[in-house]
C-alpha cells in the first residue's frame, strides 16, 4: 500500500520493482485485486482504515477537490 500511496498509481510490475524481495506476480496481482476489486471507494476506503489519525479539515477539503477534479476531468 506504502508503494501505491507513494506512487499514486501502479502497475503489478511497479510494485513488484519498488519490493526489496518481491512475491511471485500472480500474487501481487491477486492482492491487489481483492483490496481494491477496480473500486476507487473501496481504495480511499482502505486507506482511510490504515490511517493513524483522523483526517483535518484541510485534507478533507482537499481530497473534496480532488473528487470535483476528477469528476470534471471524467474519473
Amino acid at each position: 500500500m506504502d508503494i501505491l500511496f507513494r506512487r499514486g498509481q501502479a502497475t503489478v510490475a511497479e510494485v513488484m520493482d519498488d519490493l526489496p524481495d518481491p512475491p511471485t506476480y500472480s500474487a501481487v496481482r491477486s492482492v491487489l485485486r481483492t483490496f481494491f476489486d477496480g473500486s476507487a471507494e473501496q481504495a480511499v476506503t482502505a486507506l482511510l482504515r490504515i490511517s493513524d489519525g483522523g483526517l483535518d479539515a484541510g485534507e478533507l477539503a482537499r481530497l473534496r477537490e480532488r473528487v470535483r477534479q476528477a469528476r470534471k476531468s471524467g474519473r
